[in-house]
């Protein structure tokens, strides 16, 4: 029987912050690239994404210490 590795807690939120960052290298994109009538979505976009990789550094932080 094949063993299935499990996922720790830390490893699913270092993965989930990884994606969050690269989400952020898009929305930088996204908004370097924006035409002026779509400037203040990207915008928003990037300000969410931005937060979002903040809440999980904060939430990494406070779980794990480091």
């Amino acid at each position: 029987m094949a063993k299935v590795k499990v996922s720790t807690e830390y490893e699913l939120l270092q993965q989930e912050l990884n994606h969050a960052i690269n989400e952020v290298k898009i929305a930088e994109s996204n908004f370097n690239y924006a035409d002026a009538k779509f400037f203040d979505i990207a915008n928003e976009e990037l300000t969410i994404a931005q937060m979002r990789v903040s809440v999980l550094v904060k939430k990494q932080k406070i779980l794990f210490g480091n």
